[in-house]
């Protein structure tokens, strides 16, 4: 078992050194079916983001406190290298959506003091944006194609020996929302709250330390894409899920409750009382009316529940 307190780019040049042809992953050079999955081991990979973090330190110098490094192109392998890379040079990557407005690039890049902008080879910008992010003395830089990293010859390896435990908040990268209602936001992910994410992902085995929150016990057990409490101004709440199943009839879904009944109470165990669940408060959606989603395929929230009014009246009515 890995050492709880190792740090993510550290426990991929561990796993290099250990099992230096383990997959880490594989992908395709195309969306075409035909195409030969590339597959990319952890001695691979581990390289990969060392050349990147002794490119980074060459091109940008020392970081002074994490310092912001945005990222824009697709969604290959490259942002990972990119945010394992960002992270030994004690900087942190901000992976930043090409579909947000100029100005809402502009918002982000402001508001995550953000001076460094590395371009996906043949990802053009809109026009407007280079102007405005050159006049803010903004770098632009244009990134190696991720076959440059994958396919690298042999580096030295980038010495980076932070832990949990030293550093617990020190920043691992930066998302940011949909925007839906407004300008997005970004929101910092820290390395505690990577390691909080991992361990979820089995949750007889969570961590205390991790704080997890209750709807994360529901979502890495059952829970699909989509799942909400819901129950403002109510005297108890209750929760939407979209299945990973179809459900259909009052037999599945009493079954489903039934099997869920665990992670129910692990959830309630983590929630105040305002915020527990009886098992019989849980609604699955419905095939037939599916969560009501923006064109970027986040999920409206408002407008979902809005839709779902009609059967959340009926399981208060049925259950209080």
């Amino acid at each position: 078992m890995a050492d709880p307190e190792i740090l993510l780019p550290s426990l991929i040049n561990s796993l290099a050194a250990s099992e230096p042809d383990k997959l880490f992953c594989a992908y395709a050079d195309s969306a075409s079916t035909a195409d030969v999955l590339n597959q990319v081991t952890y001695k691979t990979i581990a390289n990969a983001v060392n050349a990147c973090a002794w490119w980074l330190r060459e091109t940008l110098g020392d970081a002074v406190n994490f310092d912001t490094i945005a990222y824009l192109g697709p969604s290959n392998i490259q942002p990972a290298i990119l945010t394992l890379a960002a992270a030994k040079v004690n900087r942190k990557a901000f992976l930043v959506s090409p579909r947000n407005s100029v100005a809402a690039q502009l918002q982000l890049f402001d508001t995550t003091e953000c001076k460094v902008l590395i371009v996906a080879q043949g990802f053009q910008l809109p026009e407007p944006l280079t102007t405005a992010l050159t006049a803010r003395d903004t770098k632009i830089l244009p990134s190696k194609p991720q076959r440059h990293w994958l396919e690298h010859d042999s580096v030295s390896g980038f010495p980076f020996n932070a832990s949990l435990k030293d550093c617990p908040e020190r920043p691992f990268v930066v998302l940011h929302t949909s925007g839906s209602t407004g300008f997005p936001k970004p929101i910092t992910y820290t390395f505690a709250a990577l390691r909080s994410y991992i361990a979820q992902a089995n949750p007889k085995d969570i961590d205390p330390d991790c704080a997890p929150t209750q709807t994360d016990v529901f979502k890495n057990t059952y829970g699909g894409p989509y799942m909400s409490l819901v129950g403002t101004d109510r005297k108890a709440a209750a929760l939407l899920i979209e299945p990973r199943m179809q459900v259909e009839g009052d037999a599945e879904k009493s079954l489903l409750q039934e099997q869920i009944g665990d992670s129910v109470q692990r959830a309630n165990d983590l929630a105040p009382d305002f915020a527990r669940i009886e098992k019989d408060m849980i609604l699955f959606t419905n095939p037939d009316k599916p969560i009501v989603r923006a064109s970027k395929g986040t999920v409206q929230r408002n407008a979902t529940l809005e839709a779902y009014k009609k059967e959340i009246d009926q399981l208060y009515e049925e259950s209080l």
